[in-house]
Parts: C-alpha cells; sequence; structure tokens
C-alpha cells in the first residue's frame, strides 16, 4: 500500500507543480491551433490588426466550438485594444459576455495576461481620448465665449450705425 502511495505522489507532484503547464497542451490538441497561434504572435508583437484579422478568420470559420471560443476570447482583447471610441470599446468588452471558459478552470486555453494587456492598453486609450474631449470642449466653449463677446461688438456697432443712420435721414428731410 505505501508503494502505491509513493507512486501516486511522484506521479501526481509534478502534475500539480507544473500548473498552467497543461495549458499549451489544449492548443496541441487543437486543429486550428496553428492560426491561433499565429494570431497570438501577431498579438504579442502589437500587429493588432493582422491579429484580428487571424482571429476572425477562425472565429468565422468552420473551426470547432473551443477554437472559436478561444478566437473569441483573443478576438474581444484585441477589439479592446484598437477601440477608436468609447462605442467600439464597449462593442469589445461586449464580446467578452459571449465568450465561455472552455475547459475546467486549469485546463484553459486563453491566456489571461492578454486580456489584462488589451484592458490597459484599452483603458488608457479611452482616458487618452476623454481628456482630448476636454480640452476640445473647452476650446470650444472659449471659442464660443469669444464669439458672443463679438456679437455684442457687432450689435452695439449696428446699433450705432442705425443711429448715425437715423440722424441723415432727419437731415435730409425737407422742411
Amino acid at each position: 500500500m505505501r508503494l502505491y502511495t509513493y507512486i501516486f505522489f511522484v506521479i501526481l507532484l509534478p502534475l500539480m507543480l507544473s500548473g498552467c503547464g497543461s495549458v499549451p497542451l489544449m492548443h496541441h490538441l487543437n486543429p486550428d491551433s496553428h492560426q491561433i497561434k499565429l494570431g497570438e504572435k501577431a498579438f504579442a508583437a502589437g500587429k493588432y490588426q493582422e491579429a484580428e484579422k487571424i482571429f476572425s478568420e477562425v472565429y468565422d470559420g468552420n473551426s470547432t466550438k473551443e477554437a472559436k471560443n478561444t478566437a473569441l476570447y483573443y478576438l474581444a482583447s484585441t477589439r479592446i485594444i484598437t477601440a477608436q471610441n468609447t462605442s467600439q470599446f464597449m462593442s469589445a468588452v461586449g464580446l467578452l459576455e459571449e465568450w465561455k471558459t472552455s475547459y475546467p478552470k486549469l485546463m484553459y486555453g486563453e491566456d489571461p495576461d492578454v486580456l489584462k494587456k488589451a484592458l490597459e492598453v484599452g483603458s488608457k486609450n479611452m482616458a487618452g481620448q476623454q481628456q482630448s474631449l476636454r480640452r476640445t470642449v473647452a476650446n470650444q466653449k472659449m471659442q464660443i465665449g469669444e464669439l458672443q463677446e463679438d456679437v455684442k461688438t457687432l450689435q452695439h456697432q449696428i446699433s450705432q450705425l442705425e443711429a448715425i443712420d437715423q440722424q441723415i435721414q432727419e437731415k435730409r428731410k425737407p422742411l
């Protein structure tokens, strides 16, 4: 009995210590793993348009359910980064609602660091856009104030010209 327990721990301990070492196994079992790996490499290199294209092809293609789900995860992450406005950002985050963990908790194929990076970059992009919009609004408010002053000046000048015109009209009247 002790021998079996010892053998059990000798086999189980390395598996437990490997942690997420089992994650790449999922990619090797997946027939679309080559495409997903290409997309991951493009993503890691910052080639987000290329990565989005690859993940879209896997997601829209005749892939397995697991491959589509993995592609959806990476596609959402990529679109979060490439979002140009709040609407696109929220749409990309919405894609994550469709994504489901495909495997038991220790055996998922998606890399959580990808999503973390996507959210960090995406939130920085959105913050930058908000700051830019605030500056634009402040500039427009300042321009509106200047235009209102110009309108007041022009109204005053018009009233003075009307008064001068009135005086000229009165002088021209025959007695």
